[in-house]
């Protein structure tokens, strides 16, 4: 299956490549400020190509839909991709306004290098700076001679300043997560003390100070069950514990647990564990 991906080198595109204005390339670099021209003219959709050089590639407008290595991903204005070599890539489609700029990587010293591919969404100030490292680096490529140690440096600064940010944004992802575990194990404490009397998702948001969405959002997140699943699972367990160890009659463990008859505790019980409340104390 292999030989059937082309090779989106400094080969391929310098074989396809006729406008000096917009477009540097050579055995060693590829660099433009106009890149998506390149793969409108140039490009199949839905064809995959395996990218040869380190690559970092910055939109600048518009939309697209790519598939990275089997996973689809939208990008826009101001998302960066630093895309390792051998990285799969098929475009999907893109709007008639894609903008992007791009630059292939080699010669970079090894604290420059990604060993994964980095996808991130820049900031205005981090857009900027991006922005002028790209026109910074056309400038050096259109003198003569053509220092590529200058173009190295400028290059491997770039990366540099890419890695530091994704490893703050990293830093903030886990500490958003670790927030919201903590969210979790706050609110199931909160289940497991009030659970036969509040019901409410209300009554655990204000508990917690946070709005009831983003209770339920952080809940799902953390465990993939909702708020009055995790109720519902505490109810149950708490009637388990009455059928199976005590000689109450069903209404009385119902009107403890707050219901408001043996009924409705009789279908809430069948519904949640597919039998009733008798059917579950005489299988014990």
């Amino acid at each position: 299956m292999d030989k059937n991906i082309e090779n989106l080198d400094l080969s391929f595109i310098g074989s396809r490549i006729d406008d000096s204005e917009r477009f540097y390339i050579d055995e060693r670099l590829y660099l433009s400020l106009h890149a998506a021209s390149f793969g409108q003219q140039h490009l199949l959709l839905n064809q995959p190509y395996r990218v040869g050089e380190e690559r970092l590639i910055f939109v600048t407008g518009g939309k697209s839909r790519i598939m990275l290595n089997l996973e689809e991903h939208q990008f826009e204005a101001n998302d960066l991709q630093v895309l390792v070599s051998g990285t799969v890539i098929e475009i999907l489609d893109y709007s008639p306004d894609i903008s992007m700029m791009a630059m292939s990587m080699k010669d970079l010293p090894a604290i420059a290098h990604s060993d994964h591919n980095l996808l991130f969404k820049a900031d205005a100030e981090m857009s900027q700076l991006v922005s002028d490292y790209f026109r910074l680096l056309w400038q050096v490529v259109c003198r003569r001679p053509l220092l590529y140690e200058a173009v190295a440096m400028l290059q491997s600064a770039l990366m540099l300043e890419v890695k530091r940010v994704v490893r703050a944004q990293e830093l903030q992802r886990q500490q958003s997560l670790s927030r919201q575990h903590n969210v979790l194990r706050s609110f199931l404490a909160l289940v497991n003390q009030y659970g036969l009397t509040e019901r409410h998702i209300e009554f655990y948001a204000d508990k917690l100070c946070v709005t009831p969405n983003h209770l339920g959002f952080v809940i799902k997140r953390q465990s993939g069950l909702t708020i009055m699943q995790w109720i519902n699972r505490y109810v149950i367990q708490q009637a388990k514990l009455k059928l199976r160890y005590n000689d109450q009659p069903v209404w009385e463990i119902a009107e403890e647990m707050n219901f408001a008859n043996a009924s409705f505790f009789s279908k809430f019980f069948k519904k949640e564990t597919g039998m009733t409340p008798k059917q579950y104390r005489e299988q014990g």
